[in-house]
């Protein structure tokens, strides 16, 4: 195992550059979005208590010990953990002889960097990288057990098959990569009667593990109070997912690449960054394998091309799955990108396996064009990052100025309507919740009487009135209808993606006129609610 990691540390260290230019950004974004206020700031007892509600009470724990650290701490687990996964797939796929050395590589930086899953920077996602990075090394560790029969990488993996898979409910239909992997195997060996035999018997602590996940999910984890219901299979949304997989594959494929395609020619700055991550990645292969002809992929993994897109397809189909069921719609502008949380190994074995199929077919090297993707996955990921810190600058400006705002300072035990007329401002468009601005106020004015009703919800008022609580920073509100409107519209400062990086430098070098700029970033007034627009 050791020479399998130890032998490919350039390899490792190329994956390492290419990922920290991705998503180095995270690490100097101080921000929170969606539920992130809700966990946020919250006392210890409600945050015990929406946990135990989830399903998860160790979860709490775990907000607790890492909101000690402050956002950084969660934003430096979550690099960590995505990093680490990426590396130990990398440490699994050198240990199948029939997948060659370029497409590991390959399919490991676009693993990492697919730009899928914008919801990685949340606090409150931060249990799925936790667990995303158990399930990834449990698969290094399976595939070292299968090659050793050394009981300690079983044991290891069993216990992180085990634990990850209890965390994210989806990964237990991902999961069925073991038994597939099983399956290549047996065929590989042209395995008899006897031999499939004892491939089952050997590992049938893990093929029975999904059930022993399922009853203890039944007996320990399952969810109540406010989130009663909460992930529950249907019949009515399992037939509901068949005519919406033309609607996955775009939110899984088409429009991450799409989005990459328009940020790599958005500003010249990240022209430049896809032609260095190209031209690196291209120069570390040609060094790597001396000739220019051999950067293609490789030798044909998995037996045959044909199978090798075969098991790109199931991938996908295992990533989505587990959401379609319980009526959630990968997507990659909203909240619903954490359920593309398993796209990316999917995602990066089909590019891998076409550029199989077109370097057989046209006998022309195709690295390049693998090396020019990840360089536009990065891009993608870059500008992302930018746009997450240029919405967290937006809600800055926003507490600044409501902070300041008489009508809004002498509000309390008043409903407001919240009109966001800058939402281009924000990231993806993101029309923002009752509870984010509920978390703001409650940090602005220390007190959490105002209740904010965001112009997104009004028509859903009694969906979300079982919000109205502590859990929610509102502990004493008053609910009824709006009575004032907040709006927030433009000022003076353009929040562009040149001028976020601005901000950002300012924010930590030049504090006095990071101040001074981000509060023009919006403007905050109070009128006399008159209804809807």
């Amino acid at each position: 195992m050791r020479k399998a990691v130890s032998g490919y540390a350039g390899d490792i260290a190329v994956l390492f550059v290419v990922y920290a230019l991705a998503y180095g950004l995270m690490l100097l974004n101080h921000g929170i979005y969606w539920d992130d206020w809700v966990w946020f700031d919250l006392r210890p007892d409600l945050i015990k208590n929406s946990m135990s509600q989830l399903g998860y009470p160790f979860l709490a724990d775990i907000h607790l010990f890492l909101q000690q650290g402050g956002v950084f701490a969660y934003r430096l687990l979550t690099f960590a953990c995505y990093l680490v996964a990426a590396i130990a797939l990398y440490g699994t796929l050198a240990q199948i002889p029939s997948i060659s050395r370029t497409q590991r590589l390959f399919i490991t930086i676009i693993f990492a960097v697919f730009p899928v899953n914008g919801a990685r920077i949340l606090i409150a996602t931060v249990h799925y990288a936790i667990a995303y990075v158990g399930f990834f090394v449990a698969c290094f560790a399976f595939v070292s057990y299968i090659n050793s029969r050394r009981t300690i990488y079983g044991v290891i993996a069993w216990l992180l098959f085990f634990a990850s898979t209890y965390l994210v409910n989806s990964l237990l239909v991902f999961y069925g990569v073991l038994p597939i992997y099983l399956l290549y195997l047996g065929i590989n060996d042209r395995a008899t009667w006897v031999r499939w035999r004892a491939i089952v018997i050997n590992n049938l602590g893990f093929l029975v593990l999904p059930l022993l996940v399922f009853l203890a999910k039944q007996q320990w984890g399952k969810p109540y109070g406010l989130y009663d219901g909460y992930n529950t299979i249907s019949l009515k949304n399992a037939l509901l997912s068949l005519p919406s997989l033309d609607q996955a594959t775009h939110g899984t494929l088409i429009d991450p690449v799409n989005a990459a395609l328009l940020a790599g020619g958005s500003e010249k700055w990240l022209s430049t960054i896809v032609i260095v991550v190209t031209v690196g990645i291209c120069v570390w292969i040609w060094k790597s394998v001396r000739k220019p002809s051999a950067d293609g992929t490789g030798s044909p993994s998995l037996v045959s091309l044909p199978v090798n897109l075969l098991v790109a397809v199931v991938l996908l189909g295992l990533a989505v799955l587990p959401y379609l069921v319980v009526g959630k719609m990968p997507a990659i502008n909203s909240w619903e990108t954490r359920h593309q949380l398993l796209v990316p190994l999917g995602a990066a074995w089909l590019f891998v396996a076409i550029a199989s199929v077109a370097r057989r077919a046209t006998r022309l090297p195709v690295a390049p064009v693998l090396a020019l993707l990840c360089g536009l996955f990065v891009a993608s990921n870059i500008r992302d990052n930018v746009l997450y810190i240029g919405d967290a600058f937006k809600q800055d400006a926003f507490m600044l100025n409501a902070a300041q705002n008489p009508d809004l300072r002498a509000g309390g035990g008043q409903v407001f309507s919240m009109r966001d007329t800058t939402t281009d401002m924000s990231w993806s468009g993101r029309c923002m919740s009752f509870y984010e601005y509920a978390g703001m106020f409650s940090r602005i004015f220390h007190e959490q009487s105002r209740l904010p009703i965001g112009s997104c919800e009004l028509y859903a008022y009694d969906v979300i009135r079982p919000g109205f609580t502590a859990s929610y920073h509102l502990a004493d509100v008053k609910p009824g209808q709006p009575t004032r409107e907040v709006i927030i519209e433009r000022a003076g400062y353009p929040l562009s993606l040149n001028n976020t990086l601005r901000l950002l430098k300012q924010s930590y070098f030049e504090p006095k006129y990071f101040e001074a700029n981000v509060r023009h970033i919006v403007n905050v007034r109070v009128v006399p609610y008159t209804g809807a627009p």
